[in-house]
């Protein structure tokens, strides 16, 4: 009886290890580019408090999304900013220890903003990320796709551009 019982757990053991995946997503940006509401909207449930004043977000919440047996762990941050209070202070942190513990990052661009806090954050960090431009329910297209051109001469740091989609496609 022992015998089976020790097979029947090696089993499920080892079914675990091959089979279940997880990787750590660091949502970043500036304070109200939009980063809570993503978060909410992935979720499909409001656990990120969002709010039309800046850094409403304190410390890092983690959000577990489950894909079939496939884990993606999203970790919504405070802003990117530099402020000298001690709360400020404490909320970079947070957002920095995200972007070291993560496996990827998603950088939260407001369409409506230049490229300086891009450059900021290029100088944090060499990690693999993806950039998505927030707020494009404010502008026009036009204006859309002008700020991915602006994006354009930063591609070589993205994870995947999409230029590089649309020659492979």
């Amino acid at each position: 009886m022992a015998d089976t019982k020790e097979t029947k757990q090696n089993k499920i053991i080892s079914k675990t290890d091959v089979s279940t995946k997880a990787g750590f997503v660091a949502v970043v940006g500036r304070p109200n580019a939009g980063k809570s509401t993503l978060m909410n909207a992935i979720l499909g449930e409001k656990i990120s408090m969002v709010s039309q004043k800046a850094n409403a977000t304190r410390k890092r919440i983690n959000a577990i999304i489950m894909h079939k047996e496939n884990q993606l762990i999203f970790v919504d941050t405070p802003g990117l900013h530099e402020k000298e209070k001690m709360l400020n202070q404490f909320m970079m942190k947070e957002a920095l220890k995200a972007i070291g513990d993560c496996d990827v990052i998603l950088f939260m661009a407001p369409v409506t903003d230049s490229t300086e806090e891009y450059e900021k954050f290029l100088k944090l960090t060499k990690k693999p990320h993806i950039i998505l431009l927030s707020k494009i329910d404010h502008v026009s297209n036009e204006k859309i796709l002008l700020k991915i051109q602006d994006y354009q001469k930063f591609q070589e740091n993205f994870l995947l551009s999409l230029f590089q989609l649309l020659r492979v496609g």
